[in-house]
């Protein structure tokens, strides 16, 4: 309901209907886009919006805003918002803003875990779960909680004693 909100002025009289925002209507009448609203909330409300509305003329929009944009909410929901098209220019620049931002040490596990196939042998995946890099063994796990693998509950549970055993041996050195 926030974006809702965001978007319509409260109205107290029950028997009548919602108004857009006056600022809202002002930037739609004139042919401004909401994308570039100075409002963060209703940045992300507009990108939500798009999305749900499903119109592949947005997209460039979006994708374009996702680059500028310096909010994480935004950036979330406009992320979420190009998703929601399922289309393969959305899919395609979704991957490669992705790509852009992804630390290099989470590259691999990314492409291991995108090729995961109950078929394969889950060591295969688990070694991420006793990496060095504190963030890819986050990420690992947060992929298989994803999954919902079974096989990986082993794996979980040496990680949660090996991370364990870290923090007590640094928290001793000081």
């Amino acid at each position: 309901m926030k974006g809702y909100f965001a978007l319509h002025e409260e109205n107290t009289e029950a028997d009548k209907p919602f108004t857009l925002n006056a600022h809202v209507r002002e930037r739609l009448e004139s042919g401004k886009s909401l994308l570039q609203m100075v409002d963060f909330d209703a940045r992300s409300s507009a990108a939500l919006s798009l999305g749900r509305i499903g119109d592949s003329r947005a997209i460039e929009s979006l994708i374009a805003r996702l680059y500028k944009e310096k909010e994480d909410e935004v950036k979330d929901s406009i992320i979420e918002a190009l998703k929601a098209f399922n289309n393969d220019m959305a899919n395609a620049e979704l991957e490669i803003y992705l790509d852009s931002i992804t630390p290099p040490h989470l590259k691999d596990v990314i492409k291991t875990f995108k090729a995961y196939d109950k078929s394969k042998p889950i060591a295969d995946f688990t070694q991420y779960l006793n990496d060095e890099n504190e963030e890819v063994r986050r990420y690992a796990c947060a992929c298989f909680c994803e999954l919902k693998d079974e096989r990986a509950i082993d794996a979980l549970t040496q990680s949660l004693y090996h991370d364990t055993v870290k923090i007590i041996g640094i928290v001793n050195k000081w």
